[in-house]
C-alpha cells in the first residue's frame, strides 16, 4: 500500500550514509527512529502521500542539501524527544506544513528555505528546536506558528510574504524571538493566547509589501 509504504526506514541505532537519491510516492519518504543516526546528503523526496521525513524515538539524524517537496501532508514531522540537523535543505509545496516539531524535540534548523506550505514551521508540545538563518516565505496561513508551550530560539531568520502572519505565538508558548527580519506578512509577528515570548531586535517591515 503506497499509502503506508517508506522509502528507507532506519531503525536500532543505526548510522548510514544516505546520498544522491531519489524516493519519490511513498507513504513516508524517510522514518528515522529508535535512536538512530545517519547522513543524508543531496537527496530528492517528493510526492510522499504523507510526510517526506519523519523522526521519533529520540533519533538524531542529519540532513544537508535536500529537497523536500510535493507531499500531501507535511515535508518533515519531529517527534518523541528526537533532535538531528536539518542544514540547507530546500522545503517546498508541502501539502499542509514544511516542518512540524512536536513532542519535546529539539532539533537544529540552519540554513533551510521552506516555502509554499499552510505553515511553513509549526513548533508545539514543548518542543525546544532551533531555528537559525532560514528562509520562510510564501506560506497560505503563517510562516512561523508556536504553539503548546512550546520553547524555540528563533534567531536570524528571514520570514517573508506569507499571506496572513510571518510570526505566530500563541497557547502559553514562550522561546526567544531575535534578530529576524520579518517583512512584508500581512501581520508580521502576532502575540495573542498568553504567548510569552521575548521579542528583540527583529527587523520588522511594512506588513504588506
Amino acid at each position: 500500500d503506497a499509502a503506508t509504504a517508506v522509502g528507507i526506514r532506519v531503525s536500532g541505532h543505526g548510522n548510514p550514509t544516505v546520498k544522491n537519491s531519489t524516493l519519490r510516492g511513498c507513504g513516508s519518504g524517510v522514518a528515522v527512529k529508535e535512536k538512530a543516526r545517519g547522513l543524508f546528503l543531496h537527496n530528492r523526496v517528493e510526492a510522499c502521500q504523507l510526510t517526506g521525513v519523519v523522526l521519533l524515538d529520540e533519533s538524531e539524524p542529519h540532513f544537508i542539501g535536500n529537497v523536500i517537496t510535493g507531499g500531501k501532508c507535511n515535508g518533515v514531522d519531529c517527534h518523541g524527544h528526537s533532535a538531528g540537523v536539518f542544514d540547507g535543505n530546500k522545503v517546498s509545496d508541502n501539502g499542509v506544513l514544511g516542518f512540524t516539531l512536536n513532542g519535546l524535540s529539539k532539533p537544529l534548523l540552519e540554513g533551510n528555505h521552506v516555502s509554499g506550505s499552510v505553515y511553513g514551521v509549526w513548533v508545539r508540545e514543548e518542543s525546544g528546536a532551533v531555528l537559525q538563518n532560514n528562509s520562510i516565505e510564501e506560506c497560505v496561513l503563517a510562516g512561523l506558528l508556536v504553539s503548546d508551550l512550546a520553547e524555540p530560539t528563533v534567531v536570524g531568520n528571514g520570514v517573508k510574504r506569507n499571506k496572513k502572519a510571518g510570526i505566530m505565538v500563541q497557547g502559553f508558548a514562550g522561546g526567544e524571538i531575535r534578530d529576524n527580519r520579518v517583512e512584508g506578512n500581512q501581520t508580521n509577528i502576532q502575540l495573542t493566547e498568553n504567548a510569552a515570548s521575548v521579542v528583540v531586535g527583529n527587523m520588522i517591515g511594512a506588513g504588506t509589501l
